[in-house]
């Protein structure tokens, strides 16, 4: 099996550093339905290996290669009904991790695998086909610092050939920057969500990379964390975002619902799900009727919908045993939505209907202990 290896040792043209200048701005603080009943699940097994699985289990494949353990994070299906799915790759080279992207064919064979990173640690946690038939992955890189993590912007063509590569972050750097969600804005440019330390970062780029504007987003009032960790386009322009707000309640969070306009500038946030086990939104997606819905984890798996100004419609608790957890949900052809997750120490993937009951359950017993990390809607 071919695998590519890009290595610096430092940033080669075709990568830019982009320094985040001081002071930053401090921001008080649409995943479409295909027409498939097909899902694709992607997810982690705890073993050196990388795994694909259909619900109705059409095929499904396992890689490996001596040495490299695989961790997948996202994925999306490719104009010739292929599959693109991306993540990070530990070579066990004393190098530390890359990022991976790996193509598989319709029928799940595998097509190529490449990898991009340095000399330190470097990952995806998302991806995209842009508009220019390129691909893009975020995620994080270290390998051009000799501090913490910075947000790691991929760009590569069809085949995944390297074109550019961005890393953005402020110097000096005392914590990590980690991208866990990438959107294509609709000037072509690009939006990248996640942390920086215990704030929630959003930084916006036009088509090339180029650093267009940065927020930062924290309670204004207490300081405590306001973390980001997934984002979606909503109907007016703006961006809904989800993930995880401390409470000033000792002990206690809150799934977190951040709304803002075209630009990032705040236009309300809510918490939901307040629970001393501190509950993540992992999940979010704007709604073919204009809602927002949300998915999470705390003492289980939840999903939450609201309406486009953040007033709750309904909210429903998954919990089967004490170890279930909701990664992503997907809007379905069938006005339903799907999510994926882990229930009781294995992959588990959920149809809802429109009020949030469930249809069917699935669990992936016979592949071993894994957690489901994204589900898309094939066409």
């Amino acid at each position: 099996m071919k695998t590519e290896k890009l290595l610096q040792t430092q940033p080669s043209p075709q990568h830019t550093q982009v320094w985040i200048s001081k002071p930053l701005e401090i921001g008080s603080a649409s995943k479409k339905p295909s027409g498939s009943r097909r899902l694709l699940a992607i997810f982690i097994l705890l073993l050196a290996s990388m795994h694909l699985a259909w619900a109705q289990n059409t095929w499904q494949q396992t890689i490996s290669l001596p040495g490299v353990d695989f961790y997948l994070t996202d994925g999306v299906q490719t104009p010739d009904s292929g599959f693109l799915v991306t993540g990070y790759a530990d070579l066990k080279n004393g190098k530390g991790e890359d990022a991976v992207l790996i193509k598989f064919k319709p029928d799940g064979q595998l097509e190529w695998q490449k990898f991009y990173g340095g000399l330190n640690d470097d990952g995806a946690h998302s991806i995209l086909l842009s508009s220019d038939g390129g691909i893009v992955l975020a995620g994080y890189t270290n390998s051009f610092y000799l501090t913490n993590k910075y947000y790691y912007l991929v760009k590569t063509d069809a085949s995944g050939n390297l074109l550019w590569t961005k890393s953005y972050g402020q110097s000096p750097n005392y914590v990590d920057e980690i991208c866990y969600r990438v959107l294509e804005t609709t000037d072509k440019g690009f939006l990248l969500a996640g942390i920086r330390g215990y704030s929630g970062l959003l930084i916006k780029t036009d088509s090339l990379g180029t650093l267009d504007w940065h927020q930062t987003y924290v309670d204004d009032v207490w300081g405590d964390p306001a973390l980001l960790y997934d984002a979606a386009q909503t109907a007016d322009g703006g961006f809904i975002f989800a993930g995880y707000k401390k409470e000033e309640v000792p002990f206690q969070g809150n799934l977190y619902l951040l709304k803002t306009d075209g630009s990032g500038n705040h236009l309300w946030r809510r918490g939901y799900y307040n629970h001393p086990n501190w509950p993540n939104g992992s999940a979010v997606l704007a709604d073919s009727d204009g809602n927002i819905v949300a998915a999470g984890y705390g003492t289980g798996a939840f999903v939450v919908k609201v309406d486009s100004g953040g007033s709750a419609i309904w909210g429903k608790s998954y919990k089967e045993t004490n170890y279930d957890e909701a990664k992503d949900i997907y809007e379905t052809a069938d006005n339903g939505y799907v999510m994926t997750g882990i229930t009781d120490g294995v992959v588990s993937l959920t149809k809802l209907d429109r009020q949030g009951n469930v249809i069917w359950a699935k669990k992936f017993t016979s592949l071993g202990s894994g957690v489901g990390n994204a589900v898309k809607q094939t066409f």
